[in-house]
């Protein structure tokens, strides 16, 4: 009886040592949870982010509720998980408890030792995570780079591209300028309606991806970088497409500024009643309000008080347009099978993977070919049209990620309008002869009438017209496999916001004529010259005679109605086959 009793007696100890054991380590863990859960909270920081977010109208249309729940538990799921991960760390490192006691205060006494502070111990685990997280973020910050990588290829704003000009770079002495034919790339603009909608979808997502990967301590943004993308709104996007921007007005007026000023002989001409303003002007312009704006702004300059007697009309140029009237271009070029293009290939290749990869590790999340470009274009467009601003969406890449989606887009170019296929440039001889037969009329029949061509254009007919002159055609063609360290055909450098490419024809005091070519207001060697001054008539014309020959309907083939209702067959593909 006496032993049944003991054995009793026993079995109710050790069950209470066991519950108390459990009921300790269940504490335990209940406080661990609420401790890491406070250090690893949102700061006010982030706080503030939530409550622009909840006010803000664009950002709560465009978010998904399921997904976010879904989202949040997820997340919720993964924090517990690194929770527990934490504590049992912090148990291995300790010695092993040979007698466990629970304060009040929830302190371990370990049996030899003081007391350890738990909380002390994962304050000190989430610095560890924090200093890491910053080591691994100081290779780059945007805010903090005095002069930052700013070739964006066909997005790159004037200021950047353009240099001082100066007569005597392009006027040889005892010469003076007579005619000038002058191709103008538009100033820059809102985003295309793609475009624009891309932003407005996908950029407050990836915005909310990016501080829900910081609260998890992931990611590699700096402070700075961090806060610009916080305070950013798809409002500061501007959604009128084709509408210039200020810096856009300004990036076209003050190159017709510049011009005015540098050749006054040339362009400033005294108006009379036989004289009238715009008279000796030819003024034409492509498709696009941006044309007709870049234009307004360009007469605006030029004439001042007198502009409003200038006509501009409101009909765009078919002549400026002939890429859209081309079938031949579009059908064995722009509609060639995507798997055939390079910039395809190169999209799914091993460098744009790795730059997928570096994007990834800066933001904390995985993202996708998708993901860069919207971010890409975000970066590219703020960055034209606010002057002297960070922008927000460009401190997602380093400078060698930039470098290799410039050459991503150079490639694109480089097959649609650049040196790969004869027909890109051939289609632009509607221009060479317009240039040609000015020249020639004033050389060769003394016509004295006509002093300036001004042309409006988009960046195919500027790119293809560059082209057929021979400029930037590298030795070895571009390809998908690899970026490589020099190359000329850089559409940063001749292909931006308001690039230009100006031809002069000079009259000599021999009775010569000289013939010369300013690219963004900088001297650039013809091929057929021998130097960046130019080169005289009889040179240019023997080199460049071929610009003459010029049949359009032969080489281009039959227009269709059909071609002809497609009008934005171009925006279609640019949405469609390159992403």
């Amino acid at each position: 009886m006496k032993w049944q009793l003991a054995g009793s007696l026993g079995l109710l100890l050790a069950l209470a040592l066991v519950n108390v054991q459990v009921d300790v380590k269940g504490y335990t863990r209940s406080l661990a949870t609420r401790v890491l859960g406070a250090l690893t909270s949102p700061t006010s920081h982030f706080t503030d982010l939530e409550t622009s977010e909840t006010s803000d109208d664009e950002d709560a249309e465009i978010s998904d509720t399921s997904e976010t729940e879904n989202s949040d538990t997820s997340e919720t799921e993964s924090l517990e998980t690194s929770e527990s991960e934490d504590l049992e760390t912090s148990e291995t490192e300790s010695s092993e408890m040979s007698e466990t006691e629970v304060s009040e205060s929830g302190v371990y006494n370990y049996e030899g030792t003081e007391p350890l502070d738990l909380t002390q111990k994962l304050m000190d685990s989430a610095n560890k995570k924090e200093e890491v997280r910053n080591t691994a973020g100081s290779e780059y910050c945007l805010s903090e780079d005095d002069d930052p990588y700013t070739g964006f290829a066909t997005m790159t704003p004037y200021r950047i591209a353009s240099t001082p000009l100066k007569a005597d770079d392009v006027i040889p002495a005892g010469c003076k300028p007579v005619q000038i034919w002058h191709l103008i790339r538009h100033g820059s603009h809102g985003a295309h309606r793609n475009d624009y909608i891309k932003f407005e979808d996908e950029l407050p997502h990836l915005r909310r991806r990016i501080f829900r990967a910081r609260v998890h301590w992931k990611g590699q943004l700096c402070e700075k970088d961090l806060e610009l993308i916080k305070l950013w709104k798809v409002s500061k996007m501007m959604s009128k497409t084709g509408n210039l921007s200020k810096e856009g007005v300004e990036e076209i007026a003050g190159l017709a500024s510049r011009f005015k000023s540098v050749f006054p002989g040339l362009l400033e001409k005294k108006f009379s009643i036989k004289r009238h303003p715009g008279d000796g002007n030819k003024i034409a312009f492509g498709t696009g309000s941006q044309n007709h704006q870049s234009a307004v702004a360009y007469i605006s300059r030029m004439y001042d008080a007198y502009a409003r007697y200038v006509p501009v009309g409101s009909q765009p140029s078919k002549t400026l347009q002939f890429y859209d009237y081309c079938r031949n271009y579009i059908e064995g070029v722009l509609n060639m099978d995507k798997k055939l293009k390079p910039y395809h290939t190169f999209m799914s290749g091993g460098i744009m993977n790795s730059v997928l990869q570096s994007v990834s590790e800066r933001l904390g999340f995985p993202v996708t070919v998708a993901n860069v470009r919207v971010m890409y274009n975000a970066c590219r467009y703020y960055y034209a049209w606010y002057r002297n601003k960070v922008s927000p969406w460009c401190t997602v890449f380093t400078p060698k990620q930039l470098k290799v989606l410039e050459y991503w887009e150079d490639l694109r170019v480089y097959h649609d309008q650049g040196h790969r296929f004869e027909i890109n440039s051939k289609q632009a001889c509607v221009l060479g002869k317009d240039l040609m037969d000015q020249f020639r009329n004033r050389v060769e029949n003394g016509n004295t009438e006509l002093y300036a061509a001004s042309y409006f254009v988009n960046p195919e007919a500027l790119v293809t017209f560059i082209t057929l002159l021979g400029l930037f055609n590298d030795e070895e063609p571009l390809n998908e496999f690899y970026v490589p360290k020099t190359r000329m055909w850089k559409t940063s450098q001749f292909a931006g916001f308001g690039s230009n490419l100006a031809i002069m024809l000079s009259s000599c005091v021999d009775d010569s004529f000289w013939v010369s070519a300013l690219l963004n207001e900088k001297p650039v060697q013809l091929p057929g010259c021998d130097s960046s001054l130019g080169c005289p008539w009889n040179s240019f014309i023997q080199y460049y005679d071929y610009l003459s020959d010029c049949n359009f309907d032969e080489l281009c083939g039959s227009f269709s109605s059909q071609l002809a209702q497609s009008r934005h067959w171009y925006a279609s593909y640019m949405n469609e086959q390159w992403m």
